[in-house]
């Protein structure tokens, strides 16, 4: 059993669709995967299912919170139409609570503690974090063993990683020692709406003493129009589709499976 954040602190950069793509086709692999959605957007939640559909059931917020009592394992909801999928999902009420401090006093390790009572029933735990540090990433990056970030191949995009790799990392890993830097993820989006510089950022990437050979994913993701109809659909891309998004993704996971074993 591994467990994985997705987390970087700038917003917009494929995180999201990254968990939910590498979550669904590890389980299209049959393995068990458990995908945590700790962002209160809910982004990833409105990927899988109809947040109307689970409006009565527990979210990651009422866990951390123990509210009436919700344990992990009540928490989960198991995809109808991918069996070794399931979910934890995040509700946007919790940016209700978040906003009145609510979540300010959870200890950083409630989220690990809580993962003892179900981690050996799957393969890979994937928690998705919110664009930014705070409690529900701070709970994620303690209970993980790795962590993968995504950046757009443009300058501020890698200075936001560098600042996570050097600063943020370090940090974490002085209350988790076993959380180790899982790579990062190029990520491509349409071009005449950017300015990018791949080439550049490989390069600093690669020279980068923190980073270095074998730090970035060899696959480069694209995004595409399939992969945004997620929320639309209620489903993983790859459960519709065979654009080169969903392509990118299925050749990402067998190089993840090979970098970050079960």
């Amino acid at each position: 059993m591994t467990i994985v954040s997705f987390a970087i602190q700038k917003g917009g950069t494929g995180k999201t669709t990254s968990a939910v793509m590498m979550s669904a086709l590890l389980a299209r692999k049959k393995r068990e995967v458990l995908l945590i959605d700790m962002d209160p957007q809910a982004s990833a939640t409105e990927c899988l299912v109809d947040p109307s559909q689970i409006q009565e059931n527990p979210c990651i917020g009422d866990v951390l919170l123990h509210r009436k009592d919700a344990k992990m394992r009540n928490a989960i909801r198991r995809c109808d139409y991918l069996k070794t999928l399931s979910f934890v999902p995040s509700k946007p009420a919790m940016l209700i609570d978040e906003y009145w401090g609510s979540y300010s006093n959870i200890f950083p390790d409630t989220l690990k503690i809580e993962l003892t009572s179900v981690e050996k029933d799957y393969d890979y735990i994937i928690l998705d974090c919110p664009p930014n540090l705070l409690h529900f990433t701070k709970n994620a990056l303690w209970a993980s063993e790795y962590v993968i970030n995504t950046l757009e191949p443009e300058p501020l995009a890698y200075e936001g990683l560098n600042q996570f790799i050097v600063s943020i990392l370090p940090d974490v890993k002085l209350h988790n020692q076993k959380l180790r830097p899982g790579g990062a993820i190029l990520i491509n989006r349409a071009p005449a709406t950017r300015v990018y510089l791949p080439e550049e950022i490989k390069s600093r990437i690669l020279n980068n003493p923190q980073m270095g050979q074998g730090f970035l994913f060899r696959t480069e993701v694209h995004l595409d129009q399939d992969l945004a109809k997620m929320p639309f659909h209620r489903k993983p891309a790859s459960e519709y589709s065979s654009s080169r998004g969903v392509s990118d993704y299925a050749a990402l996971t067998v190089e993840f499976e090979s970098k970050i074993p079960p």
